[in-house]
């Protein structure tokens, strides 16, 4: 759904729509009209308002820009310039045009479905391949290659196209504790590893957990820790306590649990030691449904269910 009823000019950008509003940063679609020949809508990331002089969020907004200008591949919007706007630092990036991962869940529960295996399963492994990549990029920042720092439902976009895109490369991975765990998105946090909570480091392993609880959720149509209150949440996570998969659905084969027990532990050792070992998993089962899913399936699919709200984007765009 569209949030801003017209467009609006800043400096040499068209603003169209606002994508995300959650602090401390505002994104933004917009268009930079001073490029010639013009070669598509772009996303423009900077402080939310209430936040715009506060030094660390103005060195974390850094900091994701040079992670993300470090890493090229298809699967991430590439960065395509910063600067400075009325003295508020903001950079952008290319524009999907598409739905979150997020939104498509909440879509699909008003009609009470869920993804099929085969296309859950396909989603993640195009998101596996996307953190091989960034894994194997090191720089003086990223010595161990580049971590993404906060996976999940809402940074994994889908392109009316059927492309499968991860958003948000660069962040400073979230630990809390319990006088800050009020300021947690409440419907992010299954997608949060244990040591998070526990004052651990931040690794591969943090990402697995997350890909792990994403997993979980598309073929079950739960999160693997729900419950009632934010402190259950979290103790449920940091013992590792989930329903296995196959009991939430019982058309799973049991074989598939493994893959939850060796990513959703609380013990860092236990866990998958690489993407790439968690991807084999996935590639397993995706053989077991024998289906070749394509990108023109998933498009479809996405098309089908936001006809409406593609038609409005369309009609938006034809008026600017």
């Amino acid at each position: 759904m569209r949030t801003l009823d017209r467009a609006v000019m800043v400096d040499k950008y068209l603003i169209t729509d606002l994508l995300s509003r959650t602090p401390p940063f505002h994104v933004y679609q917009v268009i930079d009209t001073t490029e010639k020949p013009f070669t598509g809508f772009k996303s423009l990331k900077t402080f939310h308002p209430n936040n715009a002089n506060q030094k660390p969020v103005l060195a974390e907004l850094k900091r994701e820009y040079g992670l993300l200008s470090s890493l090229d591949f298809p699967s991430i919007p590439a960065a395509t310039g910063a600067g400075v706007i009325s003295g508020q630092y903001f950079f952008t990036y290319d524009f999907v045009w598409g739905k979150s991962l997020l939104y498509l869940l909440r879509e699909l529960k008003k009609y009470n479905k869920m993804l099929s295996e085969a296309y859950a399963s396909y989603i993640l492994k195009e998101i596996c391949a996307t953190l091989r990549y960034s894994h194997t990029v090191s720089d003086s920042r990223s010595p161990e290659g580049v971590l993404h720092g906060n996976i999940n439902p809402h940074n994994i976009i889908i392109s009316y196209t059927g492309e499968i895109y991860l958003v948000g490369f660069g962040h400073i991975p979230r630990h809390t504790t319990p006088d800050k765990q009020r300021d947690l998105d409440f419907r992010m946090i299954s997608y949060m590893a244990p040591e998070l909570f526990t004052g651990g480091n931040y690794s591969v392993a943090s990402e697995i957990f997350s890909l792990g609880a994403i997993f979980y959720e598309l073929i079950t149509g739960l999160p693997p820790f729900m419950e009632k209150s934010l402190p259950k949440v979290i103790n449920r996570i940091v013992k590792g306590s989930f329903v296995p998969a196959t009991k939430v659905n019982t058309l799973l084969p049991e074989s598939l649990d493994v893959v939850f027990t060796r990513s959703l532990t609380p013990f860092i050792g236990d866990r998958f030691d690489s993407v790439h070992e968690f991807e084999a998993g996935l590639l397993h089962f995706l053989d077991r449904t024998q289906t070749e899913l394509t990108a023109g399936q998933l498009a479809k699919l996405m098309q089908t269910l936001f006809k409406d709200e593609l038609m409005d984007d369309l009609r938006f765009f034809q008026s600017i």
